[in-house]
């Protein structure tokens, strides 16, 4: 792992860039910056998919979804075409990959071109997480969707999706202990943006005021 840092630094600082740059697109302000509206300023003030749905219906919600979940695809995908020219062992390269899984998660939560002020991140995180591991994604997909199924509460679903990021990817790595290390590290940092996001949600929800979603509606 030292060896391509000492060798490849520039190119891994690139990288890190480029996933942070890529992470700052963020399209529910971009989408809502098109209807003459910053959608920070509607609903939940959340600079997300389920914000613009609400504020401004499907259609402008669609786009967003797939401009959010595209771009973590981007970011990973790119630096994985990078990196492999120089890593040939795939728990290294994973290792790398994580570093931009944060950056373009941090990207979307702290966007250099919005002010910092960015959404959850639940969205570009899972499009990641199918990259690095289409199991641990396919887990917390279904996670999310029995969850607001069960309390029409996004947030909620969201939040306990972030708490069992990390006990999903220890038990799916266990076997292995290098790996195990530092992916439960990488996944606890993003557990914690995450939550972190949601503290005025939580709040909500301790108060009983949270908004539930209108299943059969929609």
């Amino acid at each position: 792992m030292i060896d391509f840092l000492s060798k490849h630094i520039l190119i891994f600082l690139l990288i890190l860039v480029f996933s942070y740059l890529s992470g700052s697109l963020n399209f529910a302000i971009i989408i809502s910056k098109f209807v003459r509206h910053d959608i920070r300023n509607f609903g939940s003030k959340n600079a997300g998919f389920s914000n613009v749905v609400r504020s401004f219906g499907k259609i402008p919600g669609i786009i967003t979804f797939f401009g959010d979940f595209l771009k973590g695809i981007l970011a990973v995908s790119l630096s994985k075409v990078v990196l492999s020219k120089f890593i040939f062992d795939d728990k290294i390269l994973i290792f790398y990959l994580y570093f931009s899984f944060l950056s373009c998660f941090l990207g979307h939560l702290y966007p250099c071109y919005f002010g910092f002020k960015g959404g959850k991140g639940i969205l570009t995180a899972w499009s990641m997480s199918f990259l690095i591991d289409w199991r641990i994604s396919l887990i917390l997909i279904s996670t999310f969707l029995i969850m607001v199924l069960v309390f029409r509460i996004v947030s909620l679903a969201s939040i306990i999706v972030a708490l069992a990021y990390p006990i999903v990817t220890c038990l799916l790595n266990f076997h292995d202990k290098n790996l195990l290390a530092f992916s439960f590290i990488f996944s606890s940092l993003i557990s914690v943006g995450i939550i972190l996001k949601h503290v005025p949600n939580i709040k909500k929800l301790l108060r009983g005021e949270e908004e539930k979603i209108n299943i059969k509606k929609r």
